[in-house]
């Protein structure tokens, strides 16, 4: 999910540099857009190692949350574009509908995962799994 939400962000950075017209990114996504952009990207790039390092019965409801927030953020905010007219279709849209795919399919995999049985104990503490 994380490199459809980069290779959306970098086409639209590319096609702005392509048309040398960078306006829109004023306001879409703006500063606190990009900021927001940023802590989902990192979430992102966190969850896979947090998922091998924390086997948590309670984590990995977690896990299923997060993944069901941002797939429904990231169609709210296509549908919020979709409904004020400030993003014709195009080739991003080819990411988007991607993400919302994979958020299906990570959603369900998710789910199957946290229904299975843990190893560890629901104790924060020991939860943490040591390097081999």
């Amino acid at each position: 999910m994380f490199f459809m939400v980069l290779c959306g962000f970098l086409t639209d950075l590319i096609k702005s540099a392509v048309g040398n017209d960078f306006d829109k990114w004023k306001t879409d996504p703006g500063y606190m857009g990009l900021s927001m952009v940023t802590v989902v990207m990192a979430i992102y790039i966190f969850m896979p190692m947090l998922i091998r390092t924390i086997n948590a019965h309670w984590f990995r409801w977690l896990m299923v949350v997060l993944t069901i927030f941002f797939s429904l953020f990231f169609v709210a905010h296509q549908v919020a574009h979709a409904l004020s007219g400030t993003r014709p279709f195009d080739m991003i849209h080819v990411f988007d509908f991607g993400h919302h795919i994979l958020g299906i399919w990570v959603t369900v995999l998710a789910s199957r995962w946290a229904r299975q049985e843990s190893e560890e104990p629901a104790n924060i503490g020991s939860t943490i799994h040591s390097p081999a």
